[in-house]
């Protein structure tokens, strides 16, 4: 799909910055082993192990900005 022609051509290009920005705007908190990446479909948000239940409710969160 060209550049600037999405599904919806009127909203701005899908980045990094526009994927943080709704994170934030929804107040996500990241755990440190997780990681905003870009694929052929877009940008997403995952896992980089696998992260125990316990884990995400006795880690500190980090704000999204600091990903």
């Amino acid at each position: 799909m060209p550049s600037g022609q999405g599904l919806f051509p009127t909203q701005p290009e899908p980045s990094r910055e526009l994927l943080l920005d709704w994170l934030n705007s929804n107040g996500a908190v990241i755990h440190d082993d997780v990681e905003v990446y870009e694929s052929d479909h877009g940008w997403g948000v995952r896992a980089t192990r696998d992260i125990e239940f316990d884990e995400l409710r006795t880690s500190p969160p980090r704000r999204v900005e600091a990903i």
